[in-house]
């Protein structure tokens, strides 16, 4: 008798005319798997994701579908980055308690199988990530040039008669961001006030016939593009002359002087190592620290100690019951949170042997991809010589030979920034999974050995993205890639 099983097939829009991407041919290849391994296809999942639209709707779509339907008892894929880009798809599969069936893999299974298919779902996570590192690079080469990498802010447009295409001061809004500054500037207004003075002067509105909200002032008022830098990636950059300024570096000056005189912060009196780190496990509000100083009866010794609190006020409607916890117990706590990424030896050993056979495939893929790359980029250039050729020898006219050259210089700047990319995931792949390893190695030395206080706080704050306290116990939700290590650390056979 047949396993009952639906099939998914996934392609990127970039993705979709590459040979061996395509949804047509996956399908092919999961029909013939699905044939010799006596699998019934009862139904098929096919996803196109594009830029535009987030998330995977025929994903969830296929979730739902085999939930409520209990005859099916396996999913059928090319392979595992098909079917799980991350650990949350994953768990999701791993839910639904069917067999998954990859025709480019098998896994066992047992504790093993599922201990190899979680770290490739990690591995391929971390390759997704290496492409975007190396746009990033290019957007970093594009900054360092002075060209501003995103949509222009409110004040300037973009002038697509030319290319490269060229930021340029819109004829309309740049004399309304003119007005923001100069008024501001005269330290005679709030930001409330200053909208109302716009409206009142006729520069209220955008473009679009939209009021210049509140929020919008602030950030106008904080952005240096308007007097030709900006910030990108946490740093400040200059233009290069590639953008006009619509006010002058002095009266932006001038305007952040009157904003840090109305915004000037309130100075704390103590600095605690994890105050802004926890909630309050029962009512949801941040968790603040405060230092009290106790005398003991008989003696005239004074010593200072510090607790962690909720902030919920003692006379709100709804009362918060928690106790508060000295410092010295939270931190015992916290490292119990430093320990569970822990690894022994043995445990490390283990998974950098199965992380190199899967380092194996990796090489093999990226050496296949570059090859086929390489070629294509031979080819692309081969056309175009014949092309110069044929305009040289008069067979074709200088209209066709540019546009022509044009596809196929575009073409071949698209090969060759895969090609990069490819050569770059093939370099740094094992070593930076294996630095990830010998971190959580060390990591609870790293805490308990250290009188840092600030590099304490600062690897809570790299392993986990929240942290709850409740009964004087701390649980905390880790960062991926440690959630996941966190999950097979509690199983411990470790031997693949």
């Amino acid at each position: 008798m047949n396993i009952k099983a639906v099939a998914y097939y996934r392609v990127s829009s970039r993705e979709q005319q590459e040979e061996g991407y395509s949804i047509e041919a996956q399908q092919k290849r999961v029909k013939e798997y699905a044939e010799k391994k006596g699998l019934e296809i009862v139904k098929e999942f096919a996803e196109i994701e594009t830029a535009k639209v987030a998330g995977r709707k025929i994903f969830g779509e296929m979730i739902d579908f085999v939930f409520s339907t209990p005859e099916i008892q396996g999913i059928v894929c090319h392979k595992v980055d098909r079917l799980c880009r991350n650990l949350k798809d994953y768990v999701k599969v791993d839910d639904l308690g069917i067999k998954a069936y990859f025709v480019e893999e098998e896994f066992a299974e047992n504790a093993n199988g599922k201990l190899t298919f979680g770290l490739k779902i990690i591995l391929a996570k971390h390759y997704i990530d290496n492409l975007s590192d190396e746009v990033k690079k290019g957007m970093r080469e594009k900054v360092e040039q002075g060209g501003y990498p995103h949509k222009p802010p409110f004040g300037y447009t973009v002038d697509a008669s030319v290319m490269p295409h060229k930021i340029v001061p819109d004829v309309v809004e740049s004399v309304v961001i003119q007005k923001i500054f100069e008024y501001y500037a005269t330290g005679s207004y709030s930001i409330m006030r200053l909208k109302e003075k716009l409206a009142e002067e006729g520069f209220g509105n955008k473009k679009n016939g939209h009021p210049i909200a509140k929020s919008d002032l602030g950030k106008i008022l904080r952005n240096p593009f308007y007097y030709g830098w900006f910030n990108w990636n946490g740093e400040l950059w200059s233009n290069k002359g590639t953008y006009l300024p619509v006010v002058s570096k002095e009266l932006w000056d001038k305007v952040q002087g009157v904003l840090d005189e109305q915004n000037r912060p309130k100075v704390r009196k103590h600095n605690f190592t994890y105050t802004m780190l926890m909630k309050c496990g029962e009512c949801g509000n941040s968790i603040t620290a405060e230092k009290k100083v106790k005398r003991y009866t008989g003696t005239n010794r004074d010593v200072a100690y510090t607790y962690y609190h909720c902030t919920r006020p003692y006379h709100s409607e709804v009362k918060c019951r928690q106790k508060p916890i000295n410092e010295a117990d939270l931190e015992i706590e916290l490292g119990k949170v430093v320990d569970d990424v822990n690894l022994d030896n043995k445990a490390v050993e283990a998974i950098k042997f199965i992380l190199k056979q899967s380092h194996t495939d990796e090489e093999e893929f990226h050496t296949n991809s570059i090859k086929a790359l390489n070629s294509q980029k031979e080819e692309i250039q081969f056309k175009l010589d014949r092309l110069l050729d044929s305009y040289l020898e008069g067979t074709i006219s200088k209209e066709v030979y540019e546009v022509k050259n044009r596809q196929l210089t575009e073409d071949k700047e698209s090969t060759l920034t895969q090609l990069d990319k490819h050569e770059a995931g093939n370099k740094d792949y094992f070593e930076q999974v294996e630095n990830f390893i010998d971190l959580c190695h060390i990591a609870p030395q790293i805490y308990t050995q250290s009188s840092n206080t600030q590099l304490k706080r600062e690897l809570l704050k790299f392993l986990v993205s929240d942290l709850v306290l409740k009964d004087k116990k701390v649980s905390p939700v880790y960062q991926f890639p440690f959630s996941a290590l966190v999950k097979h650390r509690k199983n411990e056979n470790w031997s693949g």
